[in-house]
């Protein structure tokens, strides 16, 4: 009778194992949630696009401090508007305790999404980024304002760079909605893994990897004057972008596959279809 009351426990047990190891799952990220952004949201900014006839906001993204003299991180999207009708619009940012402040355009990097603004000296630490990326499956955390609720922390997985793109670009599982674009997206240890960037619904959201803001950063920090013509910097770009990808196109060995009587050719690059 015991050994069949063993066999019951354990048997129940085993059922309430991968319960029990979700439960502590959702614990440690909430946990991990709540500490990272105690510790991090004093460097988290809402970015506004703001018209300057109406003052009203006309677009929301979320940046991060990534220099202590001021210089903020977000998406080139987030501020676009600007770009093209400096005009009519102006930049502000606002931290988590509702302090607002102006922000100035530093450089761009249309082919990855991101932008650089200035505010004034923030006195307060960067952040950070990794020695090395996390591993797949690692629990990273996406910061953000969605919708211009507040700021907000989301728990995800990270998986790796999407094969299947030209740009790199971070598969995050977890839900990244309007307003949060630009926001950080932190490791475990809070650093920099990514930048937010998009969504396609369902949990399956993408970032910028951490990467491609560090040579921004250092792009715009070798140069010697300020940046002025935007237009000319998205120009060169794309064409330098567009020249770098037919001479790895030219380079690659071409193959081919049957269709028929003829051959065609093959797949080029996942993201290529033929």
């Amino acid at each position: 009778m015991i050994w069949r009351f063993t066999q019951a426990v354990f048997a129940l047990f085993g059922r309430l194992l991968p319960v029990l190891l979700l439960f502590a799952q959702a614990v440690h990220a909430v946990e991990g949630a709540t500490g990272l952004f105690r510790q991090y949201q004093d460097r988290i900014y809402q970015i506004r696009i703001m018209d300057t006839v109406a003052e009203k906001k006309s677009g929301l993204g979320s940046g991060f401090l990534v220099s202590a003299d001021g210089l903020i991180a977000t998406n080139y999207h987030v501020v676009a508007k600007l770009v093209q009708k400096p005009d009519k619009y102006r930049l502000e940012y606002q931290d988590v305790a509702g302090n607002k402040g102006a922000l100035t355009l530093v450089d761009i990097d249309v082919i990855n999404d991101l932008a650089l603004v200035r505010a004034a000296p923030l006195a307060k630490e960067p952040l950070r980024f990794p020695d090395s990326p996390p591993e797949q499956g690692d629990t990273i955390y996406s910061i953000g304002n969605p919708y211009d609720i507040g700021f907000t922390v989301v728990p995800g997985t990270y998986n790796g760079i999407d094969e299947k793109t030209y740009y790199p670009r971070i598969h995050f599982s977890g839900s990244i909605n309007p307003g949060m674009s630009g926001g950080p997206v932190l490791d475990q240890d809070g650093r920099l893994v990514g930048i937010n960037v998009s969504s396609a619904g369902d949990q399956i959201s993408f970032l910028v990897p951490g990467t491609a803001l560090q040579s921004l950063l250092q792009e715009s920090q070798r140069r010697e004057a300020p940046l002025i013509d935007f237009d000319q910097r998205i120009r060169q770009q794309l064409v330098d972008n567009q020249n770098r990808m037919i001479s790895q196109f030219l380079a690659q060995d071409w193959t081919t596959q049957e269709l028929g009587e003829a051959k065609v050719l093959g797949e080029m690059k996942p993201f290529v279809k033929c």
